[in-house]
């Protein structure tokens, strides 16, 4: 107080000194009146304005702030009065600071004009006032004029507003029938909490909680559809987000057949061998056409070949676009139906073209000549558990054409090359070897 009083006394002095020309009503205020306040550390400048002056020489003032919004930095005199003006350097304190002038050579020229500029740093975002307190004006005699003061107004950060939450589903895109999926929405996210969730399965079902189990009843595509509501925090206005997920429902996979059904239609397969333990190789398909092979499937059947063929190295073979092929390689010891399963790891990242009925009695061949017969039911291509690729189960023809029963490559040592859609029971062997049939020929190829 004892440093203001000084420069307050230090002002009139000089002022008095000059001739007193006219009294004026003026406004001293800070400019701009309202402003939103800039980003921590950042600077900003405020004028002290005033308008409606006459005759001033000199002038004083108090600049109040809140110290723990803004962080003084400068203040300096500005171009109002005239050239020369002479300015007691400022006191700062607590939250103020205090700046006087005075003109050596007369009052100011104009009514309005600029008086001062203070710089400040910004310490927090929040609203606060500057204010003008212990303002004063004097004309040339050091006599005080009248005048009024407005203050300026910091705003800080706007209201908090409550953010539309996102929702948001794992992703679960495939199911099948009968089968628990689980749908979670964990993923979801608010700028405060979440506050439900509710499930829509797109089948007339609906769940609630963030993390829920649904098994459809039948195949199709369903629209699940989650929608979370959040707490209302901040503003007390609880809103809602949605999100949508398509799930293809498939039927359930039928298990593995490994059981052959007496009674029912299966695949006959005849072939003459020409010579003894000479090679013998032939395939007629009962499907064509592309399928990617992936590791871990099989090709799995029922086959029984007939007492009287003359060797039992044969069955379902499974050929792929580059030449490899998947198939027995053994001779089979069993006599009556049985369940064959062989890997096709070794065609794993190929394109099947064709699966074929058929033989190929190898390197070494050790038969006889005569006729072969092979019976083969139930061919399918699994996953070890359940059926990826129905070929032939429970079918009345063969790959659903005719005329896909055809023969499939070269031929080597063989002759009279069948196959057949026969009924189990229509097969009778004469005893000199000859085979007798009372069923239609389906197609042969030879």
């Amino acid at each position: 107080m004892k440093k203001f009083l000084g420069i307050a006394a230090y002002v009139a002095i000089v002022c008095f000194a000059i001739p007193s020309m006219a009294f004026a009503d003026a406004v001293v205020s800070i400019d701009p009146p309202e402003m939103k306040s800039p980003d921590v550390g950042k600077p900003f400048m405020v004028n002290i304005n005033i308008t409606g002056g006459a005759n001033v020489a000199g002038y004083q003032f108090t600049l109040t702030f809140d110290a723990t919004a803004l962080k003084f930095i400068s203040i300096a005199n500005a171009d109002y009065l005239p050239a020369g003006a002479f300015a007691v350097p400022p006191v700062a304190g607590a939250g103020k600071v205090t700046l006087a002038a005075t003109s050596l050579t007369g009052p100011a020229a104009g009514a309005d004009g600029t008086l001062a500029k203070a710089t400040f740093e910004v310490v927090a975002v929040k609203d606060s006032t500057l204010g003008l307190a212990d303002a004063a004006l004097s004309d040339p005699t050091a006599k005080s004029l009248p005048l009024t003061t407005t203050g300026g107004k910091i705003t800080g950060a706007p209201p908090p507003v409550n953010q539309v939450p996102v929702a948001a589903i794992k992703a679960v895109d495939k199911a099948t029938v009968g089968a628990s999926i689980t749908l979670d929405g964990g993923d979801s996210k608010d700028d405060s909490a979440i506050a439900s969730y509710a499930w829509d399965f797109g089948d007339g079902a609906t769940g609630e909680g963030q993390s829920v189990s649904h098994t459809y009843a039948k195949a199709g595509d369903f629209t699940v559809t989650l929608t979370v509501t959040d707490d209302g925090k901040p503003d007390g206005k609880s809103l809602t987000g949605k999100a949508t997920l398509i799930i293809k429902v498939a039927e359930a996979p039928k298990p593995v057949i490994t059981e052959h059904k007496p009674g029912v239609k299966v695949l006959w397969l005849t072939v003459n061998i020409l010579q003894e333990k000479a090679p013998a190789k032939g395939f007629i398909a009962i499907w064509e056409g592309e399928m990617d092979v992936k590791a871990g499937t099989f090709i799995e059947y029922q086959v029984k070949f007939s007492h009287f063929t003359v060797h039992r190295i044969g069955g379902v073979f499974v050929h792929a676009a580059d030449g490899t092929v998947a198939g027995p390689v053994e001779a089979d010891t069993d006599k009556e139906w049985h369940h064959r399963k062989v890997s096709l790891d070794a065609l794993a990242g190929k394109k099947i073209v064709a699966i074929t009925l058929g033989t190929d009695n190898g390197a070494n061949p050790d038969n006889a000549a005569g006729p072969f017969n092979m019976l083969v039911d139930n061919v399918q291509i699994t996953d070890g558990t359940n059926i990826l690729t129905e070929v032939w189960v429970g079918k009345q023809d063969i790959g659903g054409s005719a005329s896909v029963a055809k023969a499939f490559g070269a031929a080597i040592g063989i002759d009279n090359f069948k196959a057949n859609v026969i009924n189990e029971g229509d097969v009778a062997v004469h005893p000199q070897g000859k085979v007798i049939t009372t069923w239609g020929r389906l197609k042969g190829a030879q």
